[in-house]
């Protein structure tokens, strides 16, 4: 941001980013303002920000508008809780082993788009799925610690995975190496995609594939997105 067409405020946006070490992903993920909003405001000379999204910054980070548009500061306080944090703390919800051999995984009340992308403004745990402890551990080879249950919405990865399918989310892999299905944050909303590095890019990139090719794939910079967890299992209604 050279420009000298970029006003004094946007410059000191993107110094405060770069200085606090923050992507657009995590801003749009802790703020709630659209990814689309601040990559427009840093991007496109002249651009401005309306007042709602300037009081979400500051009620996100816990500082003035000054501290980040006029004299960017460091963030002393972390922000508060992120949109996906729930489900990308790994699924600190508890798991209550039954006596009959059952665990409980969460289901948080969110769809996961397999099209466009939902945006969410909360998640909660809606119910838990009772799994046998055994399928987790020696099926699957994975800690129940580690895992949520979601809804995909959409047709985007059809025949793969078919709307309305519940899925099993393995938070302690976010690693799309090798590729595989994972749920992520794109910057526009909540997807599940194939996930792709694409080798020898600088800065990383990945590739968003559908399995439906009506949903043409596209390219991501890795520290723009959020991988919140690797598709292990689905269920599916007859």
């Amino acid at each position: 941001m050279t420009d000298s067409a970029f006003t004094q405020r946007q410059l000191n946006f993107e110094k405060w980013r770069q200085m606090n070490g923050l992507t657009f992903v995590q801003i749009a993920d802790a703020s709630g303002v659209p990814y689309s909003t601040l990559k427009s405001f840093t991007t496109k000379p002249g651009q401005g920000m309306i007042d709602r999204n300037i009081e979400k910054l500051t009620l996100a980070y816990r500082i003035s508008a000054d501290d980040i548009f006029v004299e960017p500061r460091l963030i002393r306080d972390t922000p508060l809780t992120p949109l996906t944090s729930s489900m990308t703390a790994q699924s600190d919800a508890p798991k209550v082993t039954t006596s009959d051999g059952l665990v409980r995984i969460p289901a948080y009340d969110i769809r996961l788009a397999a099209g466009g992308g939902t945006v969410i403004d909360r998640e909660e745990v809606k119910e838990h799925w009772a799994v046998p402890l055994r399928f987790i551990t020696d099926e699957l080879g994975l800690s129940p610690s580690t895992l949520s249950m979601a809804e995909v919405t959409g047709d985007s990865m059809y025949p793969l995975l078919w709307h309305r399918d519940r899925i099993l989310i393995n938070h302690a892999d976010i690693n799309p190496s090798p590729p595989g299905v994972f749920a992520l944050w794109d910057g526009y909303g909540l997807v599940v995609k194939k996930v792709q590095r694409i080798h020898r890019s600088d800065p990383e990139k990945a590739m968003l594939i559908s399995e439906n090719p009506t949903y043409p794939p596209y390219e991501v910079f890795l520290d723009e997105i959020n991988i919140i967890g690797r598709v292990v299992w689905f269920n599916r209604r007859m």
